[in-house]
């Protein structure tokens, strides 16, 4: 339960809205911890990274709401949830829905 007083949307908010301050380079980070996919392998990342730009872009929506949607239909179809999927998936929410949701806060 949120203390009084305080407005745990704003903070969210405020939280999601802070940049990073360092960008992972994913080329040099695959070169390091990636074997090479060989055939029959579940793809790797920046193949599968791939496939979800081509993806949003023949459905013609935003990549961010690609990934919302296949990660949330990834965790969902898993049953039991441990904290940080559940908080993922409750960030996951709250991005999707951040403008009716900045309205809201607004009000």
């Amino acid at each position: 339960m949120a203390k009084k007083g305080k407005t745990t949307l704003k903070d969210l908010d405020q939280f999601l809205k802070q940049q990073p301050s360092k960008l992972v380079d994913v080329d040099k980070a695959g070169e390091q911890g990636a074997a090479p996919a060989t055939e029959g392998d579940e793809p790797d990342a920046i193949a599968l990274a791939n496939l979800l730009v081509r993806y949003a872009q023949q459905e013609g929506q935003p990549l961010s709401k690609v990934i919302y949607d296949v990660v949330t239909l990834a965790l969902e179809s898993q049953g039991e949830l441990s904290h940080s999927e559940l908080m993922l998936l409750n960030t996951i929410s709250y991005l999707d829905h951040s403008d009716s949701i900045a309205a809201a806060i607004k009000k």
